[in-house]
């Protein structure tokens, strides 16, 4: 089953993060795969609320029965992700 990556390409701020949301979540409950392929690599600013939008999806996607595969983060977004505590979930 073809499963494609979605591509963001957006910042991931406190602007951006309700949108982005919404259409990350009709993405996942509209394709059958067990991984759900987010590539980050258009992403040029994520601030704490794009990390709390990263585990929100990562829940949603457990909730859901399917596995959340990041690519394309940033050293800026992995150094964030650390900093809070949270870097495993970028793996």
């Amino acid at each position: 089953m073809n499963n494609p990556a979605y591509k963001l390409t957006t910042a991931l701020t406190f602007e951006t993060v309700v949108a982005v949301r919404e259409n990350l979540f009709q993405h996942i409950l509209s394709h059958h795969n067990n991984a759900i392929y987010l590539d980050l690599s258009g992403v040029k600013h994520c601030d704490s609320a794009g990390l709390a939008l990263l585990i929100d999806v990562k829940k949603f996607c457990q909730k859901h029965d399917r596995q959340l595969m990041l690519t394309g983060v940033s050293k800026e977004t992995q150094s964030l992700a650390e900093f809070c505590g949270i870097h495993d979930l970028l793996i």
